[in-house]
């Protein structure tokens, strides 16, 4: 076998290359094309920058279509196609990395983008392009700030996104000074906010094959600033043997910078509390300067032993003001027979519901516990216009609990019966036992009527 080896390549190596083998009987030959491009170019910009991208590799008229983030890319407020070229007029985050397609199998490149060939695309129902972005879902904003929720989604064909507010159809008129809902960025946004625009908003990405929806819990407050609020549930109780890893977690939310610390409870001369009446603490972790603050919100334990057991609490502070939230480690020498554990509940259960004034509604909460939990139900409503109290946890009405004869199989069935507009909101079943607790929340929207589809 015989190799030809090109070094160091440019523009002009480009062609058709031919093996010519011959001797006394005759000659054979077989040929291949090479294609050289330019190394892909990269745009560096800063916001509001005009961008222009060309398909430099098409080499035939074809159809063009450009991507972004796998979603095929309609012309918008500020982005428009023409020609196989994408003009973005006043660039934002959101618009980084656009891709093209072409009707053309071969490879190809693009300017900071990926080319993919045009392949059919089999239906799919709807799911979120990148949920990682999506998670942190209570949102604390300061009066006269600029609000963005983000929901992106991909399908075939394309999903529709639609926007509710606490469970009804959100208009541009129902806000002073309206909002606007960016298409190609998959969100909505709303300038100079203020307490009025609290409330739950959700995301809707529909198409033939399904839907699905994800509500943000938004709580605008008065420039008057305050202490850090932390998630209910977190930290929660860990049970582990002796030598795995450990992770807790705090999520914490504020307007003002944040200093974070995770303290251990400790002995000292066999006491657990000072003379004036604190634990005795141990400093894990700290946050620096240069910490992010995704580093500090999870607290890693390698390799834990008998001595790990014990107190973990995550502190939380600002120039207002302190808060804490603490749970349980138990460390076991092997696994038992059978460990104890808080309650397991069943992932997507309860799941949102959505029903007509005077219907029935009915939402399930499997829960697997070792001791036995105690569940109960959960309906999140407002105290004077408010929804979150100040130490971070929401107002909450209980509307189901265990009473002497009640099996755990009717505590995992919630009923509501000839429901109103009243009964929109948040719904959680919350299940606890001596180890700890679980709760998982769903969203129940009622409409006076049957919700009408657009064809």
């Amino acid at each position: 076998m015989e190799v030809l080896q090109l070094k160091n390549v440019s523009l002009e190596d480009a062609g058709v290359y031919t093996c010519l083998a011959g001797n006394a009987i005759g000659i054979s030959h077989h040929s291949a094309l090479l294609t050289v491009y330019k190394e892909t170019a990269a745009h560096t910009l800063r916001e509001e920058d005009n961008l222009y991208l060309k398909c430099m590799s098409i080499e035939k008229p074809q159809e063009v279509s450009w991507t972004k983030d796998q979603v095929p890319l309609a012309d918008g407020e500020h982005t428009h196609q023409r020609n196989g070229q994408l003009d973005i007029e006043g660039v934002e985050l959101a618009d980084s990395a656009f891709a093209f397609e072409d009707d053309n199998d071969d490879d190809s490149s693009s300017e900071k983008v990926k080319h993919s060939s045009g392949q059919e695309l089999s239906p799919k129902a709807p799911e979120w392009a990148q949920p990682e972005k999506m998670e942190k879902k209570l949102r604390m904003v300061g009066a006269s700030n600029t609000v963005k929720l983000y929901c992106m989604a991909i399908g075939n064909p394309t999903p529709m996104l639609k926007w509710l507010k606490n469970g009804r159809e959100f208009k541009e008129d129902q806000r002073m000074g309206g909002f606007k809902v960016q298409k190609n960025s998959w969100s909505i946004v709303m300038e100079s906010v203020v307490p009025s625009d609290s409330g739950n908003y959700t995301c809707v990405a529909e198409n033939k094959y399904g839907s699905i929806d994800h509500t943000y819990q938004l709580d605008i407050a008065e420039r008057s600033p305050r202490r850090p609020i932390l998630q209910a549930g977190l930290p929660a109780n860990r049970t582990a043997v002796v030598g795995s890893d450990v992770e807790f977690e705090c999520k914490v939310y504020g307007d003002l910078p944040t200093h974070i610390q995770w303290l251990k409870h400790i002995e000292v001369n066999g006491r657990k509390m000072g003379e004036d009446g604190l634990p005795y603490v141990k400093v894990l972790q700290r946050s620096f300067l240069t910490t992010k603050d995704k580093e500090m919100e999870v607290l890693q334990l390698k390799n834990v032993s008998l001595e790990d057991a014990g107190m973990y609490t995550c502190l939380a502070g600002n120039a207002i003001g302190v808060s804490h939230q603490s749970a349980l480690l138990t460390v076991y020498k092997g696994v038992p027979e059978r460990s104890a554990h808080r309650p397991i509940l069943h992932p997507g259960l309860p799941a949102n519901r959505t029903a007509v004034v005077g219907s029935d509604v009915e939402f399930e909460c499997k829960v697997c516990s070792h001791p036995p939990a105690h569940i109960q139900w959960l309906k999140h409503i407002e105290v004077n216009g408010s929804k979150v109290r100040e130490d971070g946890l929401p107002y909450i009405k209980i509307i189901k609990m265990a009473g002497v004869n009640t099996t755990d199989k009717e505590m995992q069935v919630l009923q509501l019966k000839n429901v109103s507009l009243e009964d929109v909101g948040v719904y959680t079943c919350l299940a606890g036992n001596s180890i700890g607790h679980s709760h998982h929340s769903a969203w129940l929207t009622v409409y006076e009527e049957g919700p009408r589809r657009q064809s």
